[in-house]
This record gives structure tokens, sequence and C-alpha cells, in this order.
């Protein structure tokens, strides 16, 4: 390759062109730089000013399925009309009309690979098991000499004179990983994302999503003003650089004039499965939780009877939505156990080092005993793998209704409620717990009562006292009552005693306590003091409030506070508790903002679980188990 001097273009310096003086020769050096600046001013221009994409309703670089086994069309132009796409400011074109993935010149060609120095180009595989690629544009430049170029040598002379530069590109694929980091000199695009069910090795148009951004020149105080007049001067992109508003702002106007809450379309993210296949399986439990890395995790478990193995068991899956990539990942399965009857009232959280912890209740049989168990387990951020399940509780005893938080000081807190035998020989319901501080350490009794005490709940208050509420059955004089009761873990490391909250003559029940942002300590139960089940609700220790939920027996809830500081309460019209959303049931949602709006209705043809959470967008992301699907849904909370 031809002889050229090492270049002396040096961006850091910030010159604009070459200027040359009499009577001194000319190096070719100066010439190149001077090629050198040029080429990087304009470089920069279309980086900065135009971006990367593809001109608006052309089918440069687009991806089409082919018809053929791990295999796709590449579209693009003719000699006359090139096909066009900016990469990095690079302007890459192809003349191809149609090219597949196995005609480019660097498939399977490690001679060709060596010769441009790049990585040979790969041929597909047939995915062993769902899988999510990214087809991607790999684009660089290259040295073209006489060898390449006949037309090079200089027929006057007879001699090579100047080289060429010239881009080059290829469509690879990066299978099942997100898009890699660029070589040094490389530019990526990405084309389309191919979405591959396990075992299919044809590639179908439904497996095709378009990533190209088509190009239209619009000026900036254009774009500033839509904005302003469509959203007012404040309107902002998420921090995944979207537009906050995720439908049309008619859908969004249409649905405030009907006084309800703008949402998106219900989409099915995903079809919960039962190994090996049976069409006697069922959900039963799902939980959705946000973590601080806004990545959004759903839990849920199913459970049958495996005809091979004549035996029940019970698996746990679950599936991340990652916000760098604005995609769900593939369901991943967490544990199977056989002689189990299911998991449910998942509890999960996140601790200071920004592992995962989940927690649950699991019907099983351990060593011989069928009984109701508390497990955990926890997922290690850094090496991103899930540890063995541990239990919490041991098999002498039914343990049920697992409540998990961590307190200011990062350390984890699990309160259950367990029916065991006392020393005086009398069978009760009692609320224990443990604590981890690095290590678990052994359960504590909490309640001490001779009645029974259960349904615990917990929440930790601004200053990092823990308060937990229960529910308890008492004889008060007379006559038997369910009546709300709580104790405070003071951070001196003291409980307190016990302390009544409820003292209505009607049942009070099923508590669940929740901390806003702002350090209320918020507190719903249910009862049927009116005469009809609904919601009640005490904030820091105000009188009892009815939630007024107009509908019939409001039993599972959930309350969630999003980005503003409103608070969102969720029930479905079955019975039951918050924890799981469980129950075959419509379901309803209150939302507060200094005033509670109107019950409006989230489902129309009913679910077995559900749950929700504030996103980091500001928007609440609902999910909705129905049958053997996991259906999704964004309220839009702020345009």
């Amino acid at each position: 390759m031809g002889k050229i001097s090492p270049d002396t273009f040096n961006q850091s310096k910030q010159y604009v062109n070459v200027r040359l003086q009499q009577g001194v020769p000319i190096v070719d050096a100066d010439w190149n730089e001077m090629d050198d600046i040029r080429k990087h001013e304009h470089q920069t221009f279309i980086r900065t000013v135009v971006g990367d994409g593809v001109p608006k309703g052309s089918n440069s670089f687009q991806i089409e399925a082919a018809d053929l086994e791990n295999d796709f069309r590449i579209l693009g132009g003719t000699p006359e009309q090139p096909g066009l796409c900016l990469v990095d400011g690079w302007e890459i074109q192809t003349t191809e009309a149609s090219l597949t993935y196995t005609a480019q010149p660097l498939y399977n060609n490690a001679e060709l690979a060596t010769k441009w120095q790049v990585a040979p180009l790969a041929l597909l595989t047939t995915p062993a098991t769902d899988r999510v690629d990214i087809v991607y544009l790999d684009a660089w430049e290259r040295l073209v000499d006489s060898t390449d170029d006949p037309d090079l040598l200089n027929p006057l002379i007879g001699i090579e004179t100047c080289l060429r530069r010239k881009r080059e590109w290829v469509v690879r694929v990066a299978e099942g990983t997100p898009l890699p980091p660029p070589p040094a000199g490389h530019a990526y695009y990405p084309l389309a994302r191919l979405t591959r069910p396990a075992g299919q090795a044809s590639i179908s148009a439904e497996q095709l999503t378009d990533l190209r951004k088509p190009m239209a020149m619009a000026r900036q105080s254009d774009v500033e003003q839509i904005a302003v007049d469509a959203f007012g001067s404040n309107y902002t992109l998420d921090q995944d650089g979207q537009p906050n508003l995720k439908i049309s702002l008619r859908a969004a106007i249409n649905a405030l004039l009907r006084g309800t809450i703008p949402t998106t379309p219900v989409t099915i993210l995903t079809t919960a499965t039962f190994v090996p296949p049976t069409a006697n399986y069922q959900i039963n439990a799902m939980i959705n939780f946000t973590d601080s890395q806004q990545a959004s995790w759903v839990f849920w478990s199913t459970s049958g009877y495996d005809q091979d193995k004549q035996v029940n068991k019970a698996s746990m899956w679950y599936k991340r939505y990652d916000p760098s990539t604005q995609q769900w990942e593939p369901d991943q399965e967490l544990s199977t156990v056989e002689q189990s009857y299911g998991n449910n009232n998942f509890q999960p959280l996140e601790d200071p080092q920004g592992n995962i912890w989940l927690f649950w209740e699991t019907y099983r049989n351990v060593n011989g005993q069928w009984r109701n168990y508390i497990y955990g387990q926890r997922y290690l951020r850094a090496k991103q793998q899930w540890e063995g399940e541990q239990p919490l509780t041991d098999d002498k005893t039914d343990n049920s209704r697992p409540v998990a938080i961590k307190d200011l000081a990062g350390n984890i807190w699990v309160f259950w409620y367990s029916y065991r035998q006392m020393r005086d020989g009398q069978w009760n319901y009692d609320i224990y717990y443990r604590r981890y501080t690095g290590s678990w350490e052994a359960e504590q009794r909490l309640t001490t009562a001779t009645e029974d005490d259960y349904y615990p709940t917990a929440a930790v208050d601004s200053q990092g006292n823990i308060w937990v509420f229960w529910q308890s059955y008492r004889q008060i004089g007379d006559v038997w009552n369910s009546d709300i009761y709580y104790k405070i873990y003071y951070t001196s490391q003291q409980w307190s005693g016990e302390s009544r909250i409820t003292y209505d003559a009607a049942y009070d029940e099923q508590p669940l306590a929740f901390t806003t942002s702002r350090g209320e300590i918020w507190v719903f139960w249910l009862s049927n003091r009116t005469g009809s089940q609904d919601i009640w609700y005490r904030r820091n220790w105000g009188s009892d409030i009815q939630l007024n939920t107009g509908t019939a027996y409001p039993g599972n809830y959930r309350v969630i506070e999003d980005r503003r500081g409103d608070i969102w309460v969720f029930w479905s019209t079955g019975g039951g508790r918050g924890d799981d959303g469980g129950g075959q049931s419509e379901i309803f949602y209150k939302h507060y903002s200094g005033a509670w709006g109107l019950t409006t209705s989230l489902t129309t043809n009913g679910g077995n679980y559900f749950s929700a959470t504030a996103s980091y967008t500001g928007d609440i992301w609902t999910f909705v188990a129905q049958n053997h699907d996991i259906q999704h849904q964004q309220l839009i909370a702020v345009i």
C-alpha cells in the first residue's frame, strides 16, 4: 500500500485550512491534512445538525424477510439513485436494489476480512430459546490502491500517483445482545430488531421491527413552537429521549373530555407457560416492581400437574423492562419446585447495593411436611444472576403473608403471621419477623396477645422508625371484634407497646401501610361499618375516612405514589388482600391529588391478579393477569 507520511491532522488544534507558502516544496502531509480538515468539518456538520438516519419515505437499508433460513434481504437503491444512510456524519450508499445477508462480500469470507482488517461476517444461528437480535450497519473507511482499482494507475506516466480512501459497509447481527460499541474507526447504526422464536430458522416479516430513523429537515424554531402550542412552554422529553406523551394528543384530549385518564392500548406482555405443556395450569401470583435504575420487573408464578412425573409443581418467572433499550427482555424462569401447589404474596425490594430481593409464600412439601413456608431469593446486580432460594421459616408450623421493607440503614425486615402452639398449649396466630443486616438474624415474635393477630403490614417513617400494623381479633368486654393495632420500632432499637387505631363496632381488617415521599404514613383497611364493605384509611393519625369506592365488595387493593406525589388506590371487587391482587374480578382505581377523583374502571372483562407501579416517566404502569396472559397498560398521569 503506497508510501504516505504520517497524518498531521489534529482536531484539538482547530485548524480550518492549509496555506501554501512561496518557494517551498509541496509535501504529501500538508496536502493530506488540508483534505482531513475539510472532511472533518463536513462530517461534524452532518453529525450534529442532520443526525443519523435515512431519507423519509426511502427503503434504503430496510431489512425485509426473504423466505430463507437464517437470512434476510437488505433493500437499497440503484447506480443512478443509490440508497442512502447517514451514520455518524458519514454518507453510506448502496447501489444494490436487494441484497441478502448471505450474499454480502464479507459473508463467511475470512480472507477478505483479513485483507480489509475487519471482523468476518458470521453465519446466523437458529435460536435455541426465544431471542432478540439487533440488525445493524457497520461502516468504516480503508485505503485503496491500484491493486484494488487499476484505474488509479496513471496511464500518462505509468505509475500510481495518489491513493483513495473508500467507505465500506456491511450489515451485521448482534444475536441475543444489545448493540455493541463500535471499534475504533467504525460507526454503527441499528437497522432492525429481530424477535426470533426458539427453534425457528426462517425469518418472517412479523419478527422484524424497523429501527431506521427517517430524516426530514425542519427548523428547530418550528419544532419548539409546535411543542409550546401543544403542551406549554415547560414540556420536555423523558429521560429515555422520547416524548412524555405516549399516545396522540387527540386521544388524550378525548379521554379527558370523557372524564377519564388517558391510557395506552392494552397489550399482552407475555403468555405464561408451564413445562411440560398442559391445559390444566394457572397463574397464581403476579406483582411488578421498579428499581432505582428505572428498570421494571414483573414476577409471576404458574402451577399445575405434571402428567409425566405425576406430581404437582410450581414455577416462578420474571420479565424485565430495560429503559436503555426501551424493550422488555425475554421471560426468565426463576425456579421450579416439585410437590408444590403454588407461590403467592410476592414482596420485591431493592437493597442499598442495588440487589433485588424477592420474598414469597409457598405451599409445598418439605421433609414430608406440607405447609405454608416463607422463602426469599436475591438477584446480585454485580454478577447479574440470582442466588438460590432460601427458607426464612422452618417446617414446624404454617407461615403466611410475608411483608418486606427496607429501613433507612439499609437493613431488610420481613414480617409474617404464623399459627403456633404456645407454652400454655393454646394454638394462636401471631406476628413474627426476621431482620437481615448482612446475615439473617433469628426470628422474633412481635405480638404476644392471647387472641389472634394476623395480616401484618409495615412502613418506615421519615425519622427511620418502623411502624408495623396488623389485624387482631379480640374480645373487648363481652364483644368479639376485629380491629387494627400497631407497634413502633424506634431508631433507639426498642419496640413500643402495642396500640389500637380503630374502635368502630364493625370489623376492621386487612390493613395496608404506606409511606409517602413527604414522610406521611397512610394506613388503609377494609371495613363494613356503613353496612357494606369499603376501603377506609387514616393519614398521620387524623380521623377515619371512607374512600367511597362505589363498587360491590372491594377486596384486594394496592396503593402507590406517582412521581408528582399523587396517591393511587387500585382494588378488585373480589375478597382478599392486595399483596398479590388475586381473585377473578373487575379492577378499579381512584386518584388523589389534593382530593379524590372518580372511581374509574381499569378492566372490563375481569382479571385473576393485578399490580401497578409508578414508572420513571411519571406514568402509572398496570399489569393484569387474565387466564394465562399478563396484560400491560399505561395510565398517562403527566402530559
